[in-house]
C-alpha cells in the first residue's frame, strides 16, 4: 500500500495532538504497554486415540532401553525387516511425516510435522490405524514431539546410546517420503555419514549423511549398518540434498523429559489450546515491532470475518500453520480494518495484529468465530550484556522484542542461533530513523549458515529494542546471546534503509541546515529537545521521504513550531502536486481522524500558501476540549527536497510567525542549498 499522501495526514494529526499536550503542562504520564500474558498451559487436551487397544494407564519410561550387544553387520533387508514395523506414518490436516515407536507406547517425531495439532492420525505398516493420537508435548528448540501412548502389536525400537557413527560409516533411513498412498508403507534409503554438525549453544549433535531426506521423511529412523537407531531424521541441507538427523543420545534425553512433563529446552512448554476463546478481544501494542497473536480452528469451508479497530495504523495478517500468508489487511491509516477468509484445512489458523506506528496504541479485534490469544512470554524481557537466553517464535508471524539499556561506552555483539528457523536480528530505539535501525540476516553462520549476528555501538544512554523474527514466518526455538564485542570488530553496517532500498537521505540538509534555516526567527523562540518530546524524527509512516526534524517554541503568545526536511521520490512529488490542486482532499481525510485523546475538531479550513515551493498544500484545524488550539500544516516540494512546517497556537492570537512565513524560511534555505550544488 502506498503510504503517501493520505497516511501523512493522519500521522501529522497525531504529531500535532501529541505536541498540544505541552499546553496542558504535560501533566498526564504515558501508561506502560499492557503486558502480554506469559501464562502457558501445562498440558494439551485431546480426544482419546480410537485404536481398539489404547492403554488405560500412561507408562512412563525411566530410561532408554539398553541395546543388546552390537551384532555383526546386517544386510539392508535385515535392518529394514527389523526396524520398519515400528516406523509409523503421521498425518495432520495439512502435513505428514514419520514417527518412531519407542518404549511405553510413545512415538517420537519432529515438532514441525505435528505442530500445532493436539492430536494426529498414526498408521503402522501392518495397517493398524490410531485416530486422534494425543500430542504429549513438543520441544521447539530441538524440533521434537512426542505422541501417544498407543497400544499396538509392533515392537518398539531402542534409541542407541552410543556415540554418533564416524564419518564414512554406512547408514540407512526408514520413513515415508513422498505420497505413501492409501496403505502407507515405509521406504528404505542408504548413504554414508559425511560429517557431524554441533549446535553448541543448544548442546545438540546432528549426523549429516548422503542418505536423502525428502518431504515426509521427517521423524523417521537413521540406522547404522548394525541395525541400531542412531538418529531421528529431520531436514535436508538444501542443494546438496544431504540429510540431517538428530543423534539418538540427544533424542532419548529430551523425549524422557517431555514424557515426564518437564521442559528440556528451558523455553517453557509453549503449548496452547486452539479452543475456548472469544469473538472479541482488546489489546495494546507498545512499539512498531509488537504483535499480538490469536489462534482460530474451525471446520473446512468456514468463512471467518474479522474486524480490527483502533486509532493507530493497525493491520492484521492471517497465516496457516506452515507460515503461508492467507490474508493481509491494511486498508486505512486508523480506525476500522475488515477482511475475511475461508478455512481450507481442518487445523489451526493464526491471526496476527501489528501496527505501523512507533507509539503505543490500543486495539479491539472481533471475529465471527472464536479467537484464542497465544501467549508470548518472550516479549519485553529485559536483557543485559553477558546474558544468553532461549526464546521461541510461538506462531507464524511472531516477532519477539527484548529491551536492553546501553550507554555510549557499550560495543556489543548479539547473535541468534537456531535449527528450525532462519532468524533475523535487529536493534532499534524510539525515534530511530531507518538508517539507525541495524539489521542482519545470515552473518552469524551456524548449522545452515543462516544465523544472525550484529556488532553494534550505542550512540547514547537509552533503552534499545532487540528484535528477533524469521524470514519465512515459521515457528521454533532459538538462542540469543549478548556480550561485549571485540574492540577491533567491525560494526554491522546493514540498516533498514539499505535493506529495503529506500531513497538516499538528505544527509547534507539535516538538523544543522534546518537550524540555520530558522536563524531569522524572532529571538524569543527557544529550540525544543525533540528527542525528549519523542518527535526527533517524523513518525515512521512517512519517514521514507522526511528524515530530519527541528522544533522551536515561545510561551507568550504560545506557539510551537516543527519543521522537517528530506528527499522525496517522483511519486511523493506527484502526490503533493495533486494535493496542491485540491487541499480539500487532505482536509477532508484529516478531519475524519478526529478522536485522538478524546479531542474534537471544532473547525477547519485550507491555508493560503502563496508562492512557497514548486507545489505546496496547507490546512488548519481548531481542536480541543478544555484547551483549544489551532494546528496548521504546510507541506511543499522544492527540487528534490520536501519540507513540512507544523504550527500550534491558541486561537484568536497573533503568533510571532505564521506557518507560511516559516515555510518560506525553509524554502529559501532549500533554494540556497540547491544553488550552491
Amino acid at each position: 500500500m502506498k503510504r503517501f499522501p493520505f497516511l501523512l495526514s493522519s500521522t501529522l494529526l497525531f504529531v500535532l495532538l501529541a505536541m498540544s499536550c505541552r499546553e496542558e503542562d504535560l501533566a498526564q504520564s504515558t501508561s506502560s504497554p499492557t503486558a502480554i500474558s506469559d501464562a502457558t498451559p501445562t498440558s494439551v487436551s485431546a480426544a482419546p486415540a480410537t485404536a481398539t487397544s489404547v492403554p488405560t494407564h500412561t507408562p512412563l519410561p525411566t530410561d532408554t532401553p539398553t541395546p543388546a550387544p552390537t551384532p555383526s553387520p546386517q544386510t539392508p533387508a535385515e535392518v529394514f525387516a527389523s526396524v520398519s514395523p515400528a516406523v509409523a506414518y503421521v498425518e495432520t490436516a495439512g502435513s505428514s511425516g514419520s514417527a518412531l515407536l519407542v518404549e511405553g507406547g510413545y512415538l517420537v517425531t519432529n515438532s514441525h510435522v505435528v505442530w500445532p495439532n493436539t492430536a494426529v492420525k498414526v498408521t503402522f505398516p501392518d495397517g493398524t490405524v490410531v485416530q486422534n493420537t494425543p500430542v504429549v508435548g513438543w520441544d521447539l528448540m530441538a524440533d521434537l514431539a512426542v505422541l501417544g501412548p498407543v497400544s499396538v502389536s509392533a515392537r518398539p525400537v531402542a534409541l542407541s546410546d552410543a556415540s554418533a557413527p564416524p564419518v564414512g560409516s554406512e547408514v540407512l533411513t526408514v520413513g515415508y517420503p513422498g505420497s505413501p498412498g492409501d496403505l502407507p508403507q515405509p521406504t528404505l534409503g542408504s548413504g554414508l555419514v559425511s560429517r557431524h554438525r554441533e549446535w553448541q549453544q543448544a548442546g545438540l549433535t546432528y549426523i549429516q549423511s548422503s542418505a536423502p531426506i525428502e518431504s515426509g521423511q521427517s521423524g523417521g529412523a537413521l540406522i547404522s549398518a548394525n541395525g541400531e537407531v542412531v538418529g531421528l531424521t529431520t531436514y535436508s541441507t538444501g542443494e546438496t540434498n544431504q540429510g540431517l538427523a538428530l543423534a539418538s543420545t540427544d533424542v532419548a534425553l529430551r523425549v524422557r523429559s517431555i514424557i515426564a512433563g518437564n521442559d528440556p529446552s528451558g523455553i517453557g512448554k509453549r503449548l496452547f489450546l486452539p479452543t475456548g476463546g472469544d469473538i472479541r478481544h482488546s489489546g495494546t501494542l507498545g512499539t512498531f515491532w509488537d504483535t499480538s497473536g490469536y489462534v482460530i480452528q474451525e471446520p473446512m469451508g468456514t468463512r471467518v470475518s474479522i474486524t480490527l479497530d483502533g486509532h493507530n495504523d493497525f493491520n492484521f495478517t492471517v497465516f496457516d500453520s506452515t507460515g503461508l500468508e492467507v490474508l493481509f489487511v491494511d486498508a486505512s491509516f486508523s480506525g476500522m480494518e475488515e477482511g475475511s477468509f475461508i478455512i481450507e484445512y481442518a487445523e489451526s489458523y493464526f491471526v496476527v495484529v501489528g501496527q505501523s506506528n512507533e507509539s503505543e496504541g490500543t486495539f479491539t479485534i472481533s471475529a465471527t468465530h472464536a479467537l484464542t490469544p497465544v501467549p508470548d512470554p518472550d516479549d519485553q524481557t529485559d536483557l543485559r550484556i553477558g546474558q544468553a537466553i532461549q526464546g521461541s517464535l510461538d506462531y507464524p508471524g511472531d516477532i519477539d522484542t527484548y529491551t536492553i539499556h546501553l550507554s555510549s561506552a557499550n560495543k556489543i555483539q548479539m547473535e541468534t542461533t537456531s535449527f528450525a528457523l532462519d532468524t533475523r536480528l535487529s536493534i532499534d530505539f524510539y525515534g530511530a530513523s531507518y538508517e539507525e535501525i541495524i539489521f542482519d540476516d545470515d552473518s552469524g553462520g551456524g548449522l545452515f549458515e543462516t544465523d544472525a549476528q550484529i556488532i553494534f555501538r550505542a550512540s547514547r544512554v537509552r533503552e534499545y529494542f532487540i528484535v528477533v523474527d524469521d524470514n519465512w514466518y515459521e515457528t521454533g526455538g532459538y538462542t540469543l546471546s549478548i556480550k561485549d564485542a571485540d574492540p577491533a570488530a567491525q560494526l554491522t553496517q546493514t540498516t533498514f534503509a539499505s535493506l529495503f532500498d529506500l531513497p538516499e537521505r538528505a544527509t547534507s540538509f539535516g538538523p544543522e541546515e534546518l537550524r540555520a534555516a530558522f536563524n531569522n526567527l524572532p529571538p524569543e523562540f527557544g529550540e525544543l529537545d525533540l528527542e525528549e518530546e519523542g518527535l526527533s524524527r517524523p513518525p515512521e509512516e512517512f519517514d521514507d521521504f522526511l528524515q530530519h526534524g527541528i522544533g522551536f517554541s515561545v510561551d507568550d503568545p504560545l506557539q510551537i513550531m516543527l519543521a522537517y526536511s528530506g528527499i522525496s521520490t517522483e511519486e511523493d512529488r506527484l502526490g503533493i502536486e495533486l494535493l496542491s490542486r485540491s487541499p480539500e482532499t487532505l482536509l477532508k481525510y484529516m478531519t475524519a481522524q478526529a478522536g485522538f485523546d478524546n479531542r474534537d475538531i471544532i473547525d477547519s479550513g485550507t491555508l493560503d500558501v502563496g508562492s512557497v515551493g514548486e507545489n505546496a498544500v496547507g490546512v488548519w484545524f481548531e481542536m480541543g476540549e478544555e484547551v483549544v488550539l489551532v494546528a496548521s500544516l504546510v507541506m511543499f516540494v522544492r527540487g528534490e527536497y520536501v519540507g513540512t512546517v507544523v504550527s500550534l497556537v491558541r486561537p484568536d492570537t497573533s503568533p510571532p510567525i505564521s506557518p507560511r512565513q516559516a515555510a518560506q524560511l525553509l524554502d529559501a534555505a532549500f533554494i540556497e542549498y540547491l544553488t550552491n550544488q
